[in-house]
Order: C-alpha cells, then sequence, then structure tokens
C-alpha cells in the first residue's frame, strides 16, 4: 500500500524560551516490509545544526539544536511510503517458537533481554490475564492471537493528551486506555510468558473516508523463524500493510515521535498537531 502523509506538531510558548537539543523520530522505518520514497522535514525556528543517524536500537533519529529564544516551535514532515507485507501469516515458525517461553539462543537472549524485561512495580494484573490465555492455548501464536482479540473486545480506546503511559493495572481494572496504553499492556502480558516483545510507534491507515488520523502505538514480538511481527490490540489486527512504522523500542519513550526540552522562567507550552494520511494508487510526493 502506498501512502502519502503530511505530519505537523506546533509547540507555542507563554513567553521566549531557549530550546534544548531535541530528538525526532518521525522517519517511517525502511527494512523488507516498507519502503520510504520520499521524505521532507521542515523546522522553524531554523535550528542551528542537525544530525541524522541511528539510536541505540537503530530507529533513524535526528538531532536538532538551536540557538537564540524563540516563541515557538514547528515541526512538520511530507512523506510518501510503501507498505509491502500484505499476509501477515505467510511465515513458518520453528518449533522452539511455538512453545512458552518461546525457547531463544544464547545470541537472542543476550540481544532481546530488555524485550523480556518487566518494566512495571506492579505486573499482577498482567500476570493473571497472561497466564489466563495461557491456559486456554496450545502454541504461543494462538496466545497472541487470543491477547490481541482480548484486549481489542475488552478495552475501550480513549484519546489522552496528556503525556505518559498508564500503567497495564491501570488500564486493565479500569478497561479504557489510548493505543500506547494497550499497547503496553500486550507488552507486559507477552513478556510475562516469556514472549521478547517491544513498543512500536507509527500510523495506522484508519477509515479510508476520514482524511485526518492521530499517531498510532501498536507491539512487535519476537518469534524464532519470522522475527518480529506487529499486533495492534487496540483494533484487533495482526500489523500488515495498513500499519506504518516510525520507531520501535522495549521502552515506549524511547520511541517517542519528538523528545526535547525547553528553559525559561514562568513559561509554558501548549501543543497542535495534525496528520493527514492518504493511500494513493500511484506516487503524488
Amino acid at each position: 500500500m502506498r501512502f502519502v502523509a503530511r505530519h505537523t506538531t506546533q509547540y507555542h510558548f507563554s513567553r521566549p524560551v531557549f530550546l534544548e537539543p531535541h530528538f525526532i523520530r518521525l522517519t517511517p522505518r525502511q527494512d523488507l516490509t516498507q519502503r520510504l520514497v520520499a521524505f521532507n522535514l521542515d523546522i522553524d525556528p531554523l535550528p542551528a545544526g542537525r544530525f541524522d543517524g541511528l539510536d541505540e536500537e537503530g530507529n533513524a533519529c535526528i538531532q536538532v539544536w538551536f540557538d537564540g529564544f524563540h516563541d515557538h516551535l514547528d515541526i512538520s514532515t511530507h512523506f510518501e511510503a510503501i507498505t509491502l507485507r500484505t499476509n501477515p501469516f505467510g511465515f513458518l515458525l520453528e518449533k522452539r517458537s511455538q512453545c512458552l517461553p518461546v525457547a531463544l539462543s544464547a545470541a537472542q537472549s543476550a540481544s532481546l533481554s530488555a524485550c523480556l524485561t518487566r518494566a512495571w512495580a506492579d505486573s499482577t494484573a498482567s500476570d493473571e490475564l497472561a497466564h489466563d490465555i495461557q491456559g486456554n492455548v496450545q502454541s504461543s501464536l494462538d496466545f497472541l492471537l487470543q491477547l490481541n482479540m482480548y484486549l481489542f473486545e475488552h478495552l475501550e480506546k480513549i484519546e489522552r493528551h496528556e503525556p505518559g503511559i498508564l500503567s497495564p493495572r491501570k488500564v486493565l481494572s479500569e478497561k479504557k486506555g489510548a493505543c500506547r496504553d494497550t499497547a503496553c499492556v500486550f507488552v507486559d502480558c507477552c513478556r510475562a510468558v516469556g514472549i521478547p516483545a517491544r513498543f512500536v510507534s507509527g500510523y495506522q491507515s484508519g477509515d479510508p473516508d476520514v482524511p485526518y488520523n492521530e499517531l498510532h502505538a501498536w507491539a512487535e514480538v519476537f518469534l524464532p523463524g519470522p522475527g518480529w511481527l506487529g499486533f495492534d490490540p487496540t483494533h484487533g489486527l495482526v500489523a500488515a500493510d495498513d500499519h506504518l512504522a516510525l520507531a520501535a523500542s522495549h521502552d515506549p519513550m524511547q520511541a517517542a515521535p519528538l523528545l526535547g526540552t525547553f528553559r525559561g522562567t514562568d513559561a509554558h507550552s501548549t501543543l497542535t498537531h495534525q496528520v493527514v494520511l492518504e493511500r494513493v494508487e500511484e506516487g503524488t510526493f
């Protein structure tokens, strides 16, 4: 599927502030499941410097820094990308991938240790849900599909504009959460039964009749054989060509599209953003 998108983020400050270095993860990922055709990033005020690099988990990460004082920060991307995975089930599972916990090689265990580490102090609710589902399935893939559908059917999707992630305990007890909250519940449940899992930020095509979208979040799990596979518990989907990833990390903060701070006495900020994601037949960039 081919996407053309514009994503605009605007910060307005109550008084001029000094912008500390910012890290931008808004470049669509490039791998065997998606390809970036064209990409443009506009920043106002113009940065004093910019460095395009990779972060510790291989995500495209643009570092920018500024001179002087400013009352706004506008970051806008315009890109065209193609998603390539039309069949999310077109793989073979190795036998050691089918059991729980997943049997990893020594090298895989070392590389994936952060994706198996529990991130929440109180994981009782995740443990109970994960082990309830584990008791009713025959394989790791069955577990993932049932967990994905359970969260889709039992959690109300809400919009939360305040930053941060709600704990899995809070999400499961209140039966609601934003997509990033639900993704983190999925990740925590997978880690509870020994499936390496990480958080993904990106876009999902949504309703083709609605031109305005939001940033989206889902989860990826690692199974020997196919490698990383995406699961979207907010929509009850296995990620395929409707999903366009920006960044993935064991820590949701390390997949945040924009990280940075400012300095200014008694200054506060307001945020507005807009995502327009269009599905097109041919390149129109």
